[in-house]
């Protein structure tokens, strides 16, 4: 990518991981988005909940526009992404309502760690309208 923001962002994702847990990536990514994307603070939304049938999920970060939900899930080293976490990103989107407009995720991001510092694995979803069900690429970033 061109784009020198997500060089910087996938570097400072790469080196929170280091920690080996998630909240260092969480605060990192929710940095990034706020400090070098200009994203508005308050639109910048840490573990919101999610219901989900009788208990409480909590995505990662979502980020609210104007009118359009992103939901993040990064992934802590050794967490694979499989079935289980493509499922659980699709819930919270069918299911999360921004505060700022009230509708729902059209998109969602998975991220984790592959191969090194330098290659970032991204899933990313978007939501078809009228029960299409979801458009899905992945790849290296």
């Amino acid at each position: 990518m061109s784009d020198k923001r997500w060089e910087s962002l996938c570097e400072k994702v790469a080196f929170a991981k280091t920690y080996g847990t998630e909240a260092p990536l969480h605060f990192t990514l929710e940095s990034e988005f706020t400090t070098n994307f200009k994203w508005p603070k308050k639109h910048v939304k840490h573990e919101p909940s999610v219901n989900i049938g009788s208990r409480k999920g909590y995505a990662d970060t979502v980020l609210e526009g104007d009118g359009f939900g992103i939901i993040i899930e990064a992934k802590a080293p050794g967490v694979g992404l499989g079935e289980n976490q493509k499922n659980q990103l699709i819930s919270y989107m069918e299911l999360y309502k921004t505060e700022r407009d009230n509708v729902k995720c059209d998109y969602g991001f998975l991220i984790r760690q592959r191969d090194g510092a330098c290659h970032r694995f991204l899933q990313w979803f978007q939501r078809r309208p009228l029960g299409g069900g979801y458009r899905h690429e992945s790849g290296l970033v």
